[in-house]
Formats: structure tokens, sequence, C-alpha cells
């Protein structure tokens, strides 16, 4: 019982086969959720052979059975067959997860969401013994999963009034990069040095970081065209990012267009990219309210999620730009969008008061996000929130609750230690 079948016949393959070319209505519409691995990147096969058995859906990775039950299900003979088979799994050491039809017509947001726990338990009580144990390492499923972690030393620096030397900020972010501990890093910014001067150097900061010896990514942010064009110079970058808001008063404070005309900025940022082989990466900005009295709710990052995405754009990052993000704003907001767009790749850019950011990071995860930013000491980004102990995600604590949490030469004190020695 080693391998992916547990010792299927031939007539069991011939079954499964057939199964597969003729559906019920209830599998074919969970099947456009978990197909080509776009559940959190998990593979599901459907009509799957189990021993004398066929899965409706199996994930061999985390040894998972779903079963979908419809009416027939309600007889005894039915439900004595599913004990059976049951019986046959947990002797397999597989895990069943049983909906209904109905279930799954009715409330599929509910239905993935359930395998998207068990595939990664809620982080609640992981949290809780960090915390309890003065920040002891501990194993926490935030790190498995297709979970990314993108480092902000950008976002947290960026508003310091003392320029940090560009030999500084190189030498930091190789660190960073050394480390392996993030899928990404957002660096620097192509924008107005009167605008932003403490990112006048991003182009030299650029040339001196070491990518030989490393998996993370470089990210920098770009406003229009131009940054777009001098960023798409530097091979060493892979991701652009643009600040898109949701919010029309914001948008025209920010960029002086609208939103409409800032979609046709994309798609000629979009153009640049593409054609340097980077991707483009759209930040959601006032991605859960705004403070001007504008219109928000989840229709309205639809909409515009799905104009971008017509575009070829394949990440979008929900950003607390004021921080006012809450639990259940975060939850709405992931539970409307992700299963909307499963083959699209949604991110959190949270801000939070040092007390605050466990509730939010694990409504984000429990809702099916997996990318996460955050910035050392949680440093910087919130300007304009109306609490002065808001700022970033602290990324230690992402860190803390990762699995396994950092240790040896890169652990999270010694990180902390660079970042007050870069910004001292």
């Amino acid at each position: 019982m080693d391998n992916m079948y547990y010792g299927a016949g031939m007539e069991i393959f011939e079954f499964a086969k057939i199964n597969r070319a003729n559906p019920t209505p209830a599998e074919a519409y969970l099947w456009n959720f978990l197909c080509k691995n776009q559940l959190n990147g998990l593979r599901f096969k459907r009509q799957h052979p189990i021993g004398p058995y066929i899965g409706d859906f199996y994930c061999h990775s985390i040894k998972l059975v779903i079963e979908l039950d419809g009416s027939i299900h309600q007889l005894p003979e039915i439900q004595q067959n599913d004990l059976e088979k049951d019986k046959f799994y947990t002797l397999c050491n597989l895990k069943v997860l049983r909906f209904s039809n109905q279930e799954v017509f009715q409330n599929i947001n509910s239905v993935l969401n359930k395998i998207r726990e068990f595939a990664n338990p809620p982080l609640g009580a992981t949290v809780a013994t960090v915390r309890s144990n003065n920040n002891e390492s501990v194993s926490s499923p935030l790190g498995a999963g297709g979970v990314k972690l993108i480092e902000c030393p950008r976002d947290a620096i960026q508003g310091l009034h003392d320029f940090i030397p560009t030999e500084k900020k190189i030498k930091y972010i190789n660190l960073l990069l050394a480390s392996n501990l993030f899928d990404t890093i957002d660096f620097g910014s192509f924008v107005s040095p009167k605008a932003i001067p403490q990112m006048a150097d991003t182009a030299e900061v650029v040339k001196g970081l070491d990518l030989s010896q490393t998996k993370t990514k470089l990210l920098a942010i770009i406003a229009n065209e131009r940054g777009a064009s001098e960023a798409c110079q530097f091979d060493k970058i892979s991701y652009l990012g643009y600040p898109f808001s949701i919010s029309e008063t914001f948008q025209l404070r920010n960029t002086n267009a609208t939103i409409a005309e800032s979609l046709e900025r994309v798609k000629a940022i979009q153009e640049i990219t593409q054609k340097a082989n980077k991707q483009l990466v759209i930040y959601i900005s006032m991605g859960f309210g705004n403070p001007y009295g504008d219109a928000w709710n989840a229709e309205i990052a639809l909409k515009w999620v799905d104009e971008l995405q017509k575009l070829g754009i394949n990440i979008f990052s929900l950003s607390d730009t004021v921080g006012v993000a809450t639990p259940e704003s975060i939850q709405y907001m992931f539970e409307n969008l992700i299963p909307k767009y499963p083959n699209l790749e949604f991110g959190s850019h949270l801000h939070t008061t040092p007390f605050s950011w466990q509730e939010k990071v694990e409504a984000a995860y429990k809702a099916g996000c997996r990318r996460f930013d955050g910035a050392i000491l949680g440093y910087g980004g919130c300007p304009m929130a109306a609490d002065e102990l808001v700022g970033n995600m602290a990324m230690e604590n992402l860190l803390q609750i990762s699995s396994p949490a950092p240790k040896g030469e890169f652990n999270i004190e010694f990180i902390k230690t660079a970042f007050q020695e870069l910004i001292s």
C-alpha cells in the first residue's frame, strides 16, 4: 500500500476511467476549483482508484480523499458501503472529507476553506504557543502549503528623514538574500527622488546585490512607465510592483489620475514588463477600506481585478493603506476574491499594532491567503494611520511561526540586530 493506488486492480482503473468521463454536476463544479494545482498548489486527482474503491478526489501529498454525497447516499446500502470505504481509507492512513452536493453548489467558499484548513491547520493554537513560550521557535503550518513571505525593507525605510548610505543598504539586503528566508524582497523603488529621496539610489543598490547563492527574488516599486523602463534594465529584478487604488479619491490625490486612467497606465507598464520577461505585481491600495467616504466593497475590487487580470497580470496584493483592516474585512475580501479567481495569486500587505497582528494573519490565512508582506520590527509602512502604533506587519512574527522557525546563523535576533544597525 505504499503507492498512491493502494493495491487497486485493473477493473477499478477501468471503472475510474468511465466515471472520469461522466462527472456529476457537483463533481464538475468542484473540479473547476481543484484542477491544475489551483488550490494553494495542491495536486488533486479526480475519480482516483484507491484499493477496491474510487475516491471522488484525491491529493497524495496530504493523503486526503474528498467524497461528494448525493441523495443516493441516504440509502442504507449506500451508507453501509460508505462506512466500509471509510474504514479502508483509515487503514491506509488516509483522511476523508465528505460534502453533500448541496453544500458544493450553495456554499463553495466554505467547502474550499475546509479543504484549505485540512491541508494547513489553523494558526491560532500555534501562535498562542509561540507567545507563551517567550518567542521560542516552534513548528507551525505557516511555512507549509506554498506560503510566501515578502520582506519589505523599502517600505520600512523609505520615510526616514536621514539618508542611509548606499553601502549600508547593499550590505543589509545582501544579508537578507543570503538568508534564503524569503520568497521575495521588496528592496527599492524607481520613482521621483523628489517624492522619495531615500530611494534615489535604488539603481546603485541593485548593482551591488549578490543573487548567486539565493533563491530569493527582487521586487521594485514603480509608479509609471518611466520607472518601469528603468527597472527593466536590471536582470536581477524579477518583479515590478505598482500601487493601484480602488478609492477614486486616493487615486486622484496619489497619481493625479482616475482609476480608469490608471488602468490605461497599467496596460503600458504591463507591456514594458512582459517584453523584459518580468512579472507585474499589483498592490490594491485602500484594499480594506478608505477614509474618504468612497464606496468600498468586494464587488469594486472584483471589477478592477477582473480588468487587470485580462492583461495577463497574475499576482495581486491587497494593501491596508490606512490601517483600517479588521479580521472581518480581511476575511470578507479574500473569501470573495480567491474562489472567484483560483488561478491568481492573492497576497496581503497588512498594517497592524504590535497587539493585533495574530488575528489579522489568521483571518487572511483561513480565507486562503498564502502570500504575506512584512518588515523587520514592523518598521514604517503606515504614515496615514490614525493610530501611531500602527505599522508594517512585523516579519519576525511571521518568521517565528514559520515551519521551521529560522535557526543558526540567520536566526531572527541576528536579522533584527542587522536592521537596527542599518537604521542607526
